[in-house]
């Protein structure tokens, strides 16, 4: 509560105007990317604001990108079901906007295969993942363009560049999957691996992390796209399990 000290005399009507000011002030930028608060009531430790500077080598595909994304969806139907793995299974889909560039079977084939390697989180003994058709899924992995991506992860703001978990839907920006980042410091494959382990990590209830010291591993609960903060870039929940899962081909801009 805000009072006036002086109730009397020419200042007062200029102290009367302070409280309608403080409320026309904005409230300042929206903290987000990699999770929000859905339906399952899963959400994850409050993130650093976005970066407002997008890095120059990220920019050249973006005239490209902004462009794709409104010409309808490309489904992917179920494959041979739930690939190993004994624990729960989480039923889930993909959806590859078209004019992204990308073919859609081939993102499916490598998703499945990242989801399922004994270094993913099907590897806690916990999970087992299986794709099935969207009526169905309970985790909805979307790719999309820069700006659909935006509208898909309001409120959170990823301005073009980041991706996001919102509710049921894991919305991967076709920038990054195409491209990853300046600064990773591994293979395509292993930021896709980063990508989808870590939305997946917030559908299942997993919180940001930091990096634990500088040359250590990054957990793959930390947010890499922004930074590597010094550490070593991992895709992985359990990176020391299992063998390197081979790229596979038909990922590339077409």
């Amino acid at each position: 509560m805000i009072r006036c000290l002086f109730p009397l005399g020419p200042i007062r009507p200029f102290c009367l105007l302070v409280p309608l000011l403080l409320l026309l002030l904005p409230a300042g930028p929206l903290r987000a990317e990699g999770c929000a608060q859905g339906p399952e009531g899963v959400g994850c430790a409050g993130p650093p604001s976005v970066p407002v500077d997008i890095p120059e080598r990220t920019r050249p595909l973006a005239g490209m990108a902004a462009k794709a994304g409104r010409g309808g969806v490309t489904t992917i139907t179920p494959g041979t079901g739930a690939r190993g793995g004994t624990g729960r299974i989480i039923a889930y889909s993909v959806e590859v906007r078209q004019g992204t560039g990308l073919e859609a079977r081939a993102v499916a084939g490598q998703i499945a295969e990242i989801l399922s390697d004994p270094r993913g989180w099907q590897g806690s003994g916990r999970w087992t993942f299986r794709r099935v058709t969207p009526d169905l899924a309970r985790v909805r992995f979307v790719i999309a363009a820069p700006a659909e991506v935006d509208r898909m992860c309001l409120p959170l703001r990823t301005l073009g560049y980041l991706s996001c978990r919102q509710g049921r839907y894991i919305v991967m920006n076709a920038l990054r999957w195409q491209g990853a980042m300046p600064h990773w410091d591994g293979s395509v494959d292993s930021y896709r691996a980063y990508l989808v382990n870590h939305e997946m990590g917030h559908a299942l209830g997993h919180g940001h992390a930091a990096c634990p010291g500088h040359g250590a591993q990054a957990p793959v609960m930390m947010q890499q796209t922004k930074s590597l903060h010094g550490c070593r870039s991992n895709g992985w929940p359990f990176p020391q399990r299992g063998p390197v899962v081979p790229a596979l081909a038909g990922l590339r801009l077409q």
